[in-house]
């Protein structure tokens, strides 16, 4: 009996240590390096002088296309490189791996949702796990219900193999319709919201983890000589009253951390840039513009570049007061 014991407890060692050298493997060998997310490979074909990153809010909001036609730019010259559901660290990461690519470029603009900061997005993010602390990933097993396995074994082994297949898999890849943004075409879908619940599901901590990679990011551009630009797309009336009566707790906190940690920062848009009476002809839905929002959104941005351009960092305020 003792010896199956033992061979049962050498066998779940065994799987355990497998499984965390594989994801530390896949991850600090591999997509650390060379992660490109569904690969944005095609950088390298174009000459781009604005980058957008982020995630849906800029994804659908901003189109790079009637950017420089307003501006009467080359093509190319402002690229997309967001995605839906897109972290801090995925954002950091995938701009390493294509920074050699971008020695036109002037500046970053980061599409800031401050839901993405909150402790609920770090402790469920399955693809960088392996790169928390063995303190943090305690923390996280004796804590948080949702994400002890993620921490016990450095994180999703599939996600981890997927993101390195999807990399490899992608070594060729064509630029896309308008430079890497998408359009949303139906109008306003309204339904009921509680705007508190994206941010962090009923816990309000702020994940500095995600900060710290938003930094990493905004020290890499600017050590290359880019201007680095939070960026706030609008959100529906509706949504921004919400988060103003509701969230005014978390928002202190969010730009209260991002101060502290982040330090100054040039911060360009806001929620209210869309006016009230074409909430209904500019969203799909209460956080996102459709296709006629998308063009509006991208010629007031196009006007507003230059003064954007000349943003002097500073630090944060309210969100809802931009």
């Amino acid at each position: 009996m003792k010896r199956i014991i033992k061979k049962v407890v050498i066998l779940a060692v065994g799987v355990f240590l497998s499984i965390n050298l594989l994801n530390s493997f896949f991850f600090h060998f591999l997509i650390k390096n060379v992660y490109s997310d569904g690969s944005y490979n095609w950088v390298d074909k174009v000459s781009p002088r604005i980058l957008i990153m982020g995630s849906s809010s800029v994804l659908y909001g901003l189109s790079p296309g009637v950017i420089t036609q307003e501006l009467n730019l080359p093509e190319g010259s402002v690229v997309v490189l967001a995605k839906n559901g897109r972290t801090p660290a995925s954002n950091y990461f995938l701009y390493k791996s294509i920074e050699k690519d971008l020695d036109k470029a002037e500046a970053i603009f980061y599409g800031l949702d401050p839901h993405f900061f909150s402790r609920h997005y770090f402790e469920t993010d399955n693809l960088f796990p392996a790169d928390w602390s063995l303190t943090e990933r305690c923390k996280i097993i004796r804590e948080d219900k949702d994400a002890k396995l993620l921490a016990f074994f450095g994180g999703d082994l599939k996600t981890n193999a997927e993101a390195f297949f999807d990399n490899m898999g992608h070594r060729d890849a064509p630029v896309p319709p308008d430079f890497g943004a998408k359009v949303i075409k139906r109008k306003m879908t309204r339904q009921p919201f509680k705007v508190q619940e994206p941010f962090a599901y009923g816990k309000f901590d702020i994940s500095v983890e995600y900060i710290s990679y938003l930094k990493m990011l905004k020290e890499s551009a600017e050590k290359s000589g880019k201007k680095f630009i939070l960026y706030l797309a609008p959100a529906s009336y509706s949504w921004t009253s919400a988060y103003k009566d509701s969230c005014a707790y978390f928002d202190k906190e969010f730009y209260t951390a991002m101060n502290k940690y982040l330090g100054p920062v040039a911060l360009a848009g806001g929620f209210s840039q869309i006016p009230v009476e074409h909430e209904d002809s500019c969203f799909s839905d209460i956080h996102h513009l459709n296709e006629s929002g998308q063009k509006e959104l991208s010629i007031k941005f196009a006007h507003e570049l230059p003064g954007y351009m000349e943003l002097k960092p500073a630090f944060m305020h309210a969100l809802y007061a931009y």
